[in-house]
């Protein structure tokens, strides 16, 4: 009588041995690619406070009358927290503020939980007017957008000119670090 050999379940060594090598690589693929979707995150944010101040510039200047930006989180009324949505506005009442009397124009969301922004600028109002002649109403100054860790390599500066213009901050020295319009270095806390 012939009898089958017994199958023997599992892995040979050499198995075992490239099976550790893809999770370690995929492993280190991964955690590598961390900082590059933070980055990614921040820029994404910058890119939509730059087309918040863009549009309501040349609205501005198309209808001939002050628009106005200011922060939201419910998209009701104005906060004080740049980091999640951005009102776009027409201030019907000249009282400045997002009311029932106003018109909103548009909304932007930023959705996104890891990034923190904030605006300073001279008179250090809680919103931004762009006038009909484009330019603020003495407000140049900068959004800061950070990564929630805080990490200068990610963070961006969106600075606004005298003119209304915004721009981004630049790397002079080449140390990784974008610079606000004074040369200095981009802080996040």
């Amino acid at each position: 009588m012939l009898t089958t050999p017994k199958s023997h379940f599992g892995f040979t060594l050499i198995e075992l041995l490239i099976a550790l090598a893809i999770i370690t690589i995929t492993t280190s693929v991964a955690f590598g690619a961390f900082p590059i979707i933070e980055k990614y995150r921040v820029e994404n944010n910058a890119r939509s406070v730059v087309s918040a101040v863009m549009f309501a510039r040349s609205l501005a200047i198309k209808e001939g009358k002050s628009i106005f930006l200011c922060p939201t989180k419910n998209s009701v009324e104005c906060d004080k927290s740049w980091s999640d949505k951005i009102l776009v506005y027409r201030n019907n009442n000249a009282d400045k503020n997002f009311n029932a009397g106003d018109e909103l124009v548009r909304i932007y969301d930023l959705a996104n939980d890891s990034s923190q922004i904030r605006w300073g600028s001279f008179q250090n109002k809680d919103y931004l007017e762009m006038r009909a002649n484009g330019m603020t109403n003495f407000q140049n100054g900068t959004f800061t957008v950070c990564h929630e860790n805080d990490e200068l390599k990610t963070a961006v500066p969106v600075i606004i000119n005298t003119a209304g213009r915004p721009y981004f901050g630049r790397d002079r020295n080449n140390d990784g670090i974008l610079e606000y319009s004074s040369g200095n270095p981009v802080r996040c806390s």
